[in-house]
């Protein structure tokens, strides 16, 4: 059954490691089995990042330049989404890896019309290496890959965070949680919920976002199927 409708789910790096594993595979299988329920019914591409193995910003104040540290973060996007297809075929699926770095014989070369033809005969679609360029992040990769497969909705798939708050829940015990907001609320509160070119690019192409906490026991469908915890983020 060719899908219908296409999804894009944004997956934070942080949610494929444990305590012992920058790259935990059973998090990774249980991730599979998810998307493996949705199969059929969604289109599905997939953008990851690579927080759990470097973190551009953060190794920029190392003294690395950022252009450097944010290559290799991208590098690590695809070591993820490797990882990831792997996990996907071994749970039954075809997954194909398509990256914006060149990196013949292990990724494909990021092509529009090879993706969603990929996506239209059922296949799962990983992009990796973010939008091939420093100073961007994979959050805005997920906008724009969005765009590119037609979807009108972003499942945003964080580590240890179940939704927006008006303010820090780890630092502010009264922080009130946000069931639903608008992008244009995001801007006047100022709220740190993504890199703000996402959010320009959601607010301007009519894209739903949901936020919602990737560790939670079947997260993605719950949040497709309006149950548990999570935010909306949407023009009105």
């Amino acid at each position: 059954m060719k899908p219908s409708k296409n999804i894009l789910i944004k997956l934070s790096g942080a949610s494929l490691k444990n305590e012992d594993n920058i790259i935990c595979f059973k998090k990774l299988d249980q991730i599979s089995s998810q998307i493996k329920a949705l199969k059929g019914q969604y289109g599905i591409g997939i953008v990851l990042g690579g927080g759990n193995i470097w973190r551009g910003a953060t190794n920029e104040k190392m003294g690395i330049n950022r252009s450097d540290a944010d290559s290799i973060g991208m590098l690590a996007t695809i070591m993820n989404s490797i990882s990831l297809k792997s996990s996907l075929n071994k749970n039954g699926m075809k997954a194909k890896v398509y990256s914006a770095l060149n990196v013949p014989r292990v990724t494909n070369d990021h092509d529009a019309n090879n993706f969603n033809e990929d996506i239209k005969n059922g296949e799962i679609v990983i992009f990796a290496g973010g939008i091939g360029m420093p100073y961007f992040s994979t959050d805005t990769c997920a906008a724009l890959r969005c765009l590119e497969i037609n979807s009108k909705i972003v499942l945003m798939g964080k580590n240890g965070t179940d939704g927006i708050y008006d303010k820090d829940p780890n630092k502010n015990k009264d922080a009130k949680f946000i069931s639903s907001i608008t992008y244009d609320e995001i801007f006047s509160k100022e709220l740190k919920v993504a890199d703000l070119t996402f959010i320009t690019m959601c607010k301007e192409n009519n894209i739903e976002t949901i936020i919602f906490d990737i560790d939670k026991k079947e997260s993605i469908l719950n949040a497709l199927n309006n149950k548990g915890k999570f935010t909306i983020i949407k023009n009105k």
